[in-house]
């Protein structure tokens, strides 16, 4: 089973809106890496709205320096989690062999708990 983490901080931050349930997914899925790989298509499913939302979602996080986001040489989008948690710092840039176009291993399993707490 996975949790959304996130911040007392961020959570309470209104101006977020919706947004703030995504910093906690995003923090989840770059638990192991520190960062996360997902695209639109998939943080829309596991957050049952719009592609489109999450990309305001995305610009609304990107304004208040939650996160940062990068594309590899091979296209992909790296999310990083900025925020910090028990005072270590989330988001380290990753070596470079973590730059891959496909997601890491972890993330089949995250999808089939996701399937089955339906």
């Amino acid at each position: 089973m996975y949790y959304i983490i996130t911040t007392h901080h961020v959570m309470t931050n209104r101006k977020l809106g919706e947004a703030r349930y995504l910093y906690g997914l995003i923090m989840s899925l770059a638990s192991k890496s520190g960062v996360c790989y997902a695209s639109n298509d998939f943080l829309s499913k596991v957050m049952e709205c719009d592609p489109r939302s999450i990309r305001t979602y995305i610009s609304k996080l990107k304004e208040a320096k939650l996160i940062r986001v990068e594309y590899a040489e091979n296209s992909s989008r790296l999310i990083y989690p900025l925020d910090t948690i028990v005072g270590q710092k989330i988001a380290e840039k990753p070596k470079k062999q973590h730059l891959k176009a496909n997601e890491p291993e972890w993330l089949d399993e995250y999808i089939q708990d996701l399937a089955n707490m339906k």
